[in-house]
């Protein structure tokens, strides 16, 4: 259809008409959180000003971020690399006033009564924005930043809990002082124990701390986890 024309009174019939099609997921909720860093990354998208929305579009889905009003979406529907467009819709179909959301209480009801709520005034899609607000990634990405942040509180407990099996058992802390990069890893799959065990007999260990390979490959875990996110790493929306 790349050489259908679209007359200017039909453009924003059409763009409503995107979203409603789009708008399909199904099965269980996505999680409220996963769902707000959706939008906050589309948000963050919309205002490099690359994308052809007008402003007001983007400062509604702002202010349904500090509204607390969250679209409800289903976790089947997204189509991969082709984009997030079910998910991306769905928050789409919110900002025009339709579909079902949840307020900051974790009510369900439908999106114009949210929008009403907040005194907010539902956007009448112009020229392409329908497809500004629905082409991208931002579904799977959000849920990603949100795995790096548990990965990220975990490899902290990770480290606690190293330090303190090695105080436990009266190992040596000589293993860890030159930093995750400077530990080898065990040199094949079983022989982790056995290198381990030759290591602190040379080192004068008193005790069995952890495996050196895997406290460092929880390091080399970290630092891509913050090279990823920055120096402070990926936070909730």
């Amino acid at each position: 259809m790349a050489t259908t024309y679209i007359p200017a009174e039909r453009r924003s019939a059409l763009q409503r008409s995107l979203i409603r099609s789009h708008a399909a997921s199904s099965g269980a909720e996505v999680e409220r959180e996963v769902v707000r860093a959706l939008m906050l990354l589309r948000l963050r998208t919309l205002a490099s000003g690359r994308t052809g929305v007008r402003p007001e579009t983007a400062q509604l889905l702002a202010a349904l971020l500090n509204a607390g009003i969250t679209p409800i979406i289903g976790e089947y529907g997204s189509l991969g690399c082709s984009g997030d467009l079910a998910p991306l819709s769905h928050v789409a179909l919110a900002l025009m006033g339709e579909g079902a959301v949840r307020d900051r209480d974790g009510q369900q009801m439908p999106a114009a009564d949210a929008l009403e709520a907040a005194d907010l005034v539902p956007v009448e899609l112009a020229a392409k924005e329908g497809l500004a607000l629905i082409n991208g990634t931002d579904g799977m990405l959000g849920m990603l930043v949100m795995a790096a942040d548990d990965l990220r509180e975990l490899l902290k407990l990770a480290d606690i809990a190293a330090a303190m099996s090695v105080e436990a058992l009266l190992g040596t802390d000589r293993f860890f002082r030159r930093g995750p990069a400077g530990v080898a890893a065990a040199s094949g799959p079983g022989r982790g124990r056995r290198e381990h065990a030759r290591a602190a007999r040379r080192l004068g260990d008193h005790g069995k701390p952890p495996r050196p390979g895997l406290h460092a490959s929880a390091g080399r875990l970290l630092v891509a986890v913050r090279s990823a996110g920055g120096r402070r790493g990926p936070r909730h929306a």
